[in-house]
């Protein structure tokens, strides 16, 4: 990596192993710090950089992604929500680079509650047991997906010292999701410091009262969801 004047430049990157990408991280223009920033965060999750790449982006991934090996009991468990289906769609497709548009997410994305606190569960193939977790609020209508603030390892080091995950450059990986690693996840998700905003974006854009975590009152949506045409009534 190159530091010119105010801007960064990624050197080594071919556009064909990351099409989500900018074309400028790819070495053919200057590149000022928030641009960048939000460029590599797209890449969190992505494990097959070349080693000497990840040494020099783990300055600023660090613990952005939580994998899970092992969903358990608690994938059977999850009810899948059509509003947390769509919006998977676009992060099936930025995390794994894969179309999503003939897959089902209903088996591959499965919002859980654990003591109030909302988890997004998401798999890559319908048939593995573990993949992605990510910690997602509604307010107001809005889908907040939070990340894991990279500047609090430090201090989750020291903090958790005997926790049962695994840090590495980029992840923390968790192999089952269970009492024990319930108990911390619901710990960090109790302290705002642990976390910032990754995405925001709405939730119920057509005001479907089946999507079950929309905040908003039952009978405004109903009040002011788009009329859906009448399939039974026969035309003259």
């Amino acid at each position: 990596m190159r530091v010119q004047g105010s801007g960064f430049r990624v050197q080594g990157l071919r556009k064909s192993s990351f099409p989500e990408l900018p074309q400028a991280i790819l070495g053919e223009s200057n590149l000022v710090r928030p641009r960048i920033a939000k460029a590599i965060r797209a890449m969190t999750c992505h494990a097959n950089l070349k080693p000497v790449t990840w040494n020099l982006l783990a300055l600023f991934l660090l613990t952005g992604c939580i994998l899970v090996d092992d969903f358990g009991k608690r994938w059977n468990e999850a009810t899948p929500d059509p509003c947390i289906s769509t919006l998977s769609e676009s992060l099936y497709a930025t995390e794994f680079r894969r179309d999503p548009e003939k897959k089902d997410m209903d088996t591959l994305a499965r919002p859980i509650t654990l003591n109030g606190n909302y988890y997004l569960l998401l798999k890559k193939d319908a048939r593995d047991a573990g993949g992605r977790l990510y910690r997602f609020t509604i307010i107001h209508g809005i889908f907040q997906r939070w990340r894991l603030n990279p500047t609090m390892r430090t201090a989750f080091e020291v903090e958790y010292a005997h926790a049962p995950v695994t840090l590495e450059r980029d992840t923390v990986s968790i192999h089952t999701l269970n009492a024990e690693t319930e108990k911390l996840l619901l710990e960090i998700s109790a302290r705002p410091e642990y976390w910032e905003i990754e995405e925001q974006t709405l939730y119920n854009p057509l005001r479907d009262t089946a999507c079950r975590f929309d905040d908003r009152p039952r009978e405004e949506l109903e009040d002011t969801a788009p009329k859906r045409p009448d399939k039974t009534k026969k035309k003259h």
